[in-house]
């Protein structure tokens, strides 16, 4: 069984933390090979502006985090009142702590793309020829695969049923 990894880090004033708890989940698919449980999807279940408290959002997330084996903390989780209440948490039920750093949070595609800019002597591919055009497609194929689950499901859509048994994975 895969180890679930609750993700925790500095939401409020952090413009681009929908981005950064993102880039963790596919590190933690990805590199890790664990299943990220990322706390940025109930605000869209249960909005501020709907009626819930920040307590009451905080509750929920660390009932989530104690279902999880390890809790991954971002940069900045130290400044953060909510992330220091999982942590808290997570120390008390003497779960594994994964603290990320800002490496860990390069999208997969973004360091992929990067590879993919020189060719092994170091210079940079012509534009337009084979190998840029084949590195573009490594690019946006580990995009593809990024936004899809381990059932090759893709992530958000609506499911209407279950792979055939022995279906192969994309």
């Amino acid at each position: 069984m895969k180890q679930r990894y609750y993700i925790s880090g500095p939401i409020r004033g952090v413009e681009d933390y929908e981005a950064r708890f993102a880039a963790a989940a596919a590190y933690i698919r990805e590199k890790l090979q664990g299943v990220p449980v990322n706390p940025v999807h109930l605000a869209k279940m249960m909005p501020l502006d709907g009626g819930f408290e920040r307590k009451e959002y905080i509750d929920i997330c660390i009932q989530l985090l104690l279902k999880c084996d390890v809790i991954a903390m971002l940069p900045g989780w130290e400044k953060a009142p909510g992330a220091n209440a999982e942590w808290g948490a997570a120390i008390g039920a003497d779960k594994e702590v994964l603290y990320l750093s800002e490496e860990d949070l390069i999208p997969p595609e973004e360091e992929a793309a990067e590879e993919n800019q020189t060719k092994r002597n170091g210079k940079p591919y012509e534009p337009g020829s084979p190998e840029a055009l084949a590195a573009i497609e490594r690019v946006k194929e580990a995009e593809a695969n990024r936004n899809k689950d381990e059932a090759g499901f893709e992530i958000g859509k609506k499911r209407t049923g279950r792979p055939r048994k022995g279906a192969e994975k994309k």
